[in-house]
């Protein structure tokens, strides 16, 4: 389980692991995306282990619609004994990721059960395919939680039913809504589903088909971030708490600063089980 001060912080993972490189942009959240500006610079450091892995994606701060799968890192969780939070950030996902480098990013957190890896996609109409393809289902990977990004009304309603097929399969799953661009009603996505002794064993697979067993959210951030509503936050988070989803707030905007906030609220740091074990 990821450590209290990392959570206070608004992180729920422990170390990010970035198996893809490169990217396109697909939807208005992608507008001012952290990723590429921090890919900028990786590209630009004068350390060539930083900078070479990155060569070509980026090219005066913008994708350039070049994507690379990064073999070499499959082996970072091998060689890690402590039980570790992964977050895969960049878009395994992706059109250009072929099906069979997936796989092997698979095969790898089949192999390290000991750690518990997020995977988080913008084009989750991907997954089911693959999995059918190459016979990938929930009972081998009680280890992988899936996460679909959304953060207006017309994206999580188009994304969030695919992130659900997933869900229908065994899967737990859930939402990213950061950056929050505007208030969304997801209510029809959220079911019913923990019974709360069960939730707090921290049982990974404590879940019904059908519904969203996690949703975080928060603010953009950045120098040229766009505006929101505190009023946004209050919304999913009444959503989740009517169906008993939990439900985590990474960070919003007061008096125009970013603040982490609700430290010592479990009502707005809430965990699925499966970040509990």
């Amino acid at each position: 389980m990821v450590s209290p001060e990392r959570l206070s912080r608004g992180l729920y993972w422990d170390r990010s692991l970035n198996l893809v490189t490169g990217c396109t942009k697909c939807g208005p959240e992608c507008l001012h995306c952290w990723l590429e500006s921090e890919t900028w610079m990786r590209a630009n450091h004068p350390n060539k282990k930083i900078s070479e892995p990155v060569a070509g994606t980026v090219c005066g701060g913008r994708w350039t619609g070049t994507v690379r799968f990064i073999r070499e890192r499959l082996e970072i969780p091998k060689h890690r004994r402590i039980r570790t939070v992964y977050a895969i950030w960049s878009d395994l996902f992706h059109p250009n990721v072929p099906f069979y480098d997936i796989f092997s990013a698979y095969q790898m957190m089949y192999g390290c059960k000991r750690h518990t890896f997020i995977v988080c996609t913008k084009r989750p109409e991907r997954i089911i395919p693959f999995m059918r393809d190459y016979d990938v289902t929930a009972g081998s990977f009680p280890n992988v939680f899936h996460m679909t990004t959304a953060g207006t009304q017309a994206t999580s309603s188009e994304r969030i039913p695919y992130i659900l097929e997933l869900a229908g399969r065994g899967w737990p799953v859930g939402l990213s809504a950061e950056p929050l661009l505007e208030e969304i009603d997801i209510a029809r996505f959220l079911k019913p589903f923990y019974d709360l002794p069960s939730c707090m064993s921290g049982d990974p697979m404590t879940y019904r088909p059908g519904s969203l067993s996690w949703v975080v959210t928060g603010c953009e951030s950045g120098a040229h971030r766009r505006g929101s509503n505190f009023s946004w936050f209050m919304s999913l988070k009444n959503q989740c708490t009517v169906s008993r989803v939990p439900f985590f707030l990474k960070q919003y905007e007061f008096e125009g600063k970013i603040t982490k906030t609700f430290c010592s609220d479990d009502e707005f740091h809430a965990l699925p089980p499966i970040l509990m074990r």
